[in-house]
């Protein structure tokens, strides 16, 4: 959980001083009651930054909503998410079932 924009440059100045070959990004945004785990402006440094430094994402589904701005209903808005998670940066996307509709989507 990063929390703030600021947390997650220290995250992107740690991943580029270190170059790691694989960097795996499970994107937190909000606890299992609703709480925020990540504010606005640690999305958009995510969306802008983190994700060209992540091999593979995995959001759940609504944090592939919120990182998108999709909404996701069924396998076809799985595959748009990720597609355009993709464009952004990531290099493999991995939607989990939590919170779906009991599948799953790599690409």
């Amino acid at each position: 959980m990063l929390g703030n924009r600021g947390n997650a440059a220290v995250v992107a100045e740690f991943l580029d001083a270190h170059k790691f070959a694989h960097v795996v990004h499970d994107p937190v945004m909000k606890s299992s009651s609703g709480a925020e785990l990540l504010d606005g402006a640690g999305i958009k440094y995510l969306i802008a930054e983190l994700l060209k430094r992540s091999t593979v994402i995995t959001p759940n589904v609504p944090e592939a909503e919120i990182l998108t701005g999709l909404e996701i209903k069924d396998v076809a808005g799985m595959v748009a998410a990720a597609r355009r998670l993709l464009r952004w940066g990531a290099r493999r996307n991995r939607k989990g079932r939590s919170h779906g509709a009991g599948r799953r989507c790599t690409f």
